[in-house]
């Protein structure tokens, strides 16, 4: 029934998907949400305006957006004519960069500001190429593990 999970290297790779790409992905938009409401509206708890970090998670949203909605033309080219390992690599350094520059940002408290946050959403919305990309990287990349044959029960 699922042939390709008796592939050792494709049940690694479910399990890195589903801890790296779903949980911690899932964790850093919590996080980073709770960061710029905060940081957009530091009175929230002391009866400040709510509206204000709502207004500034939704330009979050837009920031996040826009990368992977210009990256998704590109995607399917770039992942078509690179080298697909050093592609995951390089994209999944990328990220790892800008959220230890989160991460730094967050521990040195005084410098952390909303514009330096939404540059590094920025720059990791591109890092990553937006969904489109990592999409067809990771897919271009099971195929060429699981064969042919076992590629529908992927």
């Amino acid at each position: 029934m699922y042939a390709a999970l008796r592939l050792p290297e494709f049940r690694l790779l479910l399990i890195a998907r589903l801890l790296g790409d779903g949980l911690a992905n899932q964790m850093l938009a919590i996080t980073l949400g709770y960061q710029v409401y905060r940081l957009a509206n530091p009175t929230a708890g002391d009866g400040g305006d709510p509206t204000t970090g709502a207004f500034w998670l939704g330009i979050m949203g837009l920031v996040e957006a826009v990368p992977a909605l210009s990256m998704a033309l590109l995607g399917g080219y770039v992942a078509d004519r690179s080298d697909r390992r050093r592609l995951v690599l390089i994209t999944q350094l990328a990220v790892i960069i800008c959220v230890l520059m989160l991460a730094g940002q967050t521990f040195a408290g005084n410098l952390l500001q909303l514009w330096g946050v939404f540059g590094v959403i920025f720059v990791m919305g591109i890092a990553r190429g937006g969904i489109h990309l990592q999409f067809a990287r990771h897919n271009l990349w099971i195929k060429s593990r699981v064969g042919w044959r076992t590629e529908p029960s992927c």
